[in-house]
């Protein structure tokens, strides 16, 4: 942010500070009001504290639990999209693809910008041969994010199957360049680029 951009942000909170006086005054709110944030209803407590119980049951290897207390979490709350991904997750770890398919369309379609969701559900739908649907994702998770080197070292992948060698190729050196943290993937990489640049 430059300079003048930080002046507009503070002379924006400076305005904040002085409509909060001018209320106090008029009394038309509590210094206590304006300060405190929104109330948070007690079903979304509960379904926050399903998606953290799961999470716990699904560290302890205990996925069948992890399941159960994601599914009330989003019982109490259905905008909760963590609750559809972690229980995504889960059900891929039992081998129940679709339920994992649905869980991780229905976290995307809850939080449009939740980028692991697009990345897993497209290695689901790569392993199933589904390479549309797995290409798309993968693009959508580059588009939401362009730095997530994992999914763009998977699209450039399927390009180099689907025969889009330029694309592949850009792909894989830009996943390199942002880090691929596990030596094998790098390796792949790197023997795939030397394939592709015969």
């Amino acid at each position: 942010m430059g300079r003048q951009g930080q002046k507009q942000a503070m002379r924006g909170l400076w305005r904040l500070v002085l409509l909060g006086a001018v209320l106090i005054l008029w009394g038309c709110a509590t210094p206590s009001k304006i300060a405190s944030p929104p109330a948070i209803p007690q079903a979304t407590q509960e379904a926050q504290h399903f998606l953290d119980v799961g999470a716990e049951r699904f560290r302890e290897n205990d996925v069948t639990g992890a399941i159960e207390a994601f599914t009330k979490a989003v019982e109490l709350n259905p905008q909760l999209s963590l609750a559809y991904y972690a229980r995504a997750k889960a059900r891929t770890r039992q081998n129940d693809l679709a339920g994992a398919m649905a869980d991780y369309t229905q976290a995307v379609e809850v939080e449009p910008r939740l980028v692991n969701a697009y990345y897993f559900r497209g290695l689901l739908r790569a392993q199933q041969g589904e390479r549309d649907g797995a290409m798309a994702d993968f693009t959508q998770a580059v588009d939401v994010d362009s730095f997530d080197a994992q999914a763009l070292f998977q699209r450039g992948l399927l390009r180099a199957q689907q025969g889009d060698r330029a694309g592949a190729i850009q792909d894989l050196q830009e996943a390199l360049k942002l880090g691929i943290p596990s030596p094998e993937d790098q390796a792949v990489i790197r023997n795939t680029l030397r394939e592709l640049e015969r």
